[in-house]
């Protein structure tokens, strides 16, 4: 993080960083300054970007926050902040962290307010704030699955481990699926089938609750028939690796406010 926040104040200097990003053990890391270079550039080049939209997981928060301080010298109006996916209703527990700049001259950035519920343990789905809308169950979303809370965090596999890219999350929320399932807080799935049919299936047990493309993409808030690509595994990871649409959208939504409304005749949120 460190080295990241060092080559970001670089950018600012207009310092050309590419003999450093190269000796960083992952060439991936460096990617999540793009956007920074990207936006500099335009600005030098004297066509601005007027908005600047920035998501990623929460850990790139502090690389966000750097990135505002640098654009609010170069004159826009910067918000950033970690947004939970089910407090717009995406029907998962995913959180992300966003930046929103606005170049001088155009509305003035932010972030949308929640419309539905914080998910908490504790909380009935009908409990707390009654101006919210209450979150979106995993059953709500499918016709099947979790009752009692939204379906965790849509994770993707990796040909060198991890989480298998047809079940929902890793070890423990799987332990948190099957505890729900167990408690009779659970619609079951007629579709699901003998884990042994599987190709993907690692593992021996037949009792594994399982997503198909089109649930994970469901969950995700992805529209029927959105067109992934490739082979199975790569559509999870096309799906697991995305902003959920619908919070993606209110981003936009309120980023734009103004555009919007001019373009339709609405009044801007």
């Amino acid at each position: 993080m460190d080295t990241v926040l060092h080559f970001a104040d670089q950018l600012a200097a207009r310092r050309d960083i590419r003999t450093g990003l190269a000796t960083l053990d992952d060439e991936r890391t460096g990617l999540v300054l793009e956007p920074l270079r990207w936006t500099l550039q335009a600005l030098d080049g004297g066509r601005p970007y007027r908005t600047v939209m920035l998501e990623q997981v929460p850990t790139v928060l502090p690389v966000w926050e750097a990135m505002a301080a640098i654009l609010r010298v170069e004159g826009y109006t910067v918000v950033t902040g970690r947004m939970n996916a089910e407090e717009y209703g995406v029907p998962q527990t995913r959180a992300r962290a966003v930046l929103v700049a606005r170049r001088l001259g155009a509305t003035e950035a932010a972030l949308p307010a929640a419309t539905h519920r914080r998910y908490s343990r504790t909380t009935d789905q009908d409990g707390g704030n009654q101006d919210l809308l209450p979150w979106v169950s995993m059953a709500q979303a499918l016709g099947w699955g979790m009752t009692h809370r939204p379906a965790l965090t849509v994770a993707v596999g990796t040909a060198a481990g991890g989480p298998d890219p047809s079940c929902v999350g890793g070890s423990g929320s799987r332990a948190t699926l099957y505890g729900e399932r167990d408690a009779g807080r659970w619609i079951a799935d007629t579709r699901l089938v003998d884990a042994d049919e599987l190709p993907a299936y690692r593992g021996g047990r037949k009792d594994m609750i399982r997503v198909s493309v089109a649930d994970a993409a469901a969950l995700q808030t992805f529209p029927p028939g959105h067109p992934f690509r490739g082979t199975r595994t790569k559509q999870y990871e096309q799906i697991g690796n995305a902003m959920p649409p619908l919070l993606a959208e209110a981003v936009i939504r309120r980023a734009m406010a103004a555009e919007l409304a001019a373009r339709t005749g609405t009044q801007a949120a």
